[in-house]
């Protein structure tokens, strides 16, 4: 059993880490923190490859939607299957609508800054471009695929939390990169929107 390193935020990685390791698969799990395609580089050419290679909700991660396909194209002679997971930008519950937004929102934020960004959203892709770009490498064929409806977000909620916390320094960081007025207002009226949700849900 694992506890919050905070009431209401998710687990850090060391704490994952260490539960991983003293379960019954511990022995097995190596962890690795390199870059994936510096990683499966230096691995031995005669060396089988894995059954399974997941990429678990980390393509939002990515500082372009080149970095997937970098990371599949490489994967394809060292892994027989691929399974991806990733947030589908589909709002089944109202509950879920906020995190949606805010996911778009600083998305479409970040594209348009000329600094590189640090934040955990950078690249927003559905599951069908996800799908188009494996498919355009011609790397691995689509065996199956499904959406699942998940409950309580912890990451959603901390997400829209943090980018309303952060609307005028968000702002202000477009404007000085030259964004349109245009663009901005419509920045701010989904801001707007977002603020209007989460109010709504409390």
């Amino acid at each position: 059993m694992l506890t919050p390193s905070l009431p209401g935020r998710p687990y850090i990685h060391s704490q994952c880490q260490s539960h991983l390791l003293v379960g019954p698969l511990g022995i097995r799990i190596t962890f690795h923190n390199a870059d994936v395609v510096t990683h499966l580089t230096t691995l031995s050419p005669t060396r089988p490859p894995y059954a399974f290679v997941v990429l678990a909700h980390c393509i939002w991660y990515f500082d372009t939607p080149a970095e997937l396909s970098r990371i599949v194209a490489t994967l394809a002679s060292h892994a027989t299957r691929l399974c991806l997971v990733e947030c589908s930008l589909r709002a089944s519950q109202s509950e879920q609508l906020p995190y949606v937004i805010t996911a778009l929102l600083l998305a479409t934020i970040k594209a348009k800054c000329k600094v590189p960004s640090l934040y955990n959203i950078r690249t927003i892709l559905t599951p069908a471009q996800i799908k188009q770009n494996v498919h355009e490498l011609r790397k691995f064929n689509l065996v199956s695929g499904l959406t699942a409806i998940s409950g309580g977000n912890h990451n959603g909620r901390l997400e829209a939390g943090y980018l309303l916390d952060q609307r005028e320094k968000l702002l202000q960081e477009i404007r000085q990169d030259e964004v349109s007025e245009k663009e901005v207002a419509a920045t701010v009226a989904i801001f707007g929107s977002l603020q209007a949700g989460v109010d709504r849900l409390g």
